[in-house]
């Protein structure tokens, strides 16, 4: 399954799955976003959750920082991911997990 969403607009199917595309989470808890595109495999893989982490210059900049697939924190463009926002049980669950 391919998931494209136009970063500019916001569309019911957004809202539904909890999905929102804008510069920086809205609220503390939406601290991970999914990778919709990659040039480099190894370093983020398409459709896979990445923890955020917090970059007020890098939001300001369109691009968010992220834990990458070698467990680096690096500013990726913001066009490559969607926030999703996920209960507080599965935050904990994806944090242990890492």
């Amino acid at each position: 399954m391919v998931l494209h969403l136009e970063l500019n607009s916001r569309n019911e199917d957004e809202e539904i799955l909890g999905l929102t595309s804008m510069a920086a989470p809205v609220n503390s808890r939406q601290k991970f976003a999914i990778c919709i595109h990659s040039d480099d495999a190894d370093l983020l893989t398409p459709r896979r959750v990445y923890e955020v982490l917090p970059d007020e210059g890098a939001a300001q900049s369109q691009y968010i920082r992220v834990i990458d697939n070698e467990g680096e924190d690096y500013l990726y463009p913001l066009k490559d991911f969607v926030f999703i926002d996920i209960p507080p049980v599965v935050e904990g669950a994806l944090r242990r997990a890492s």
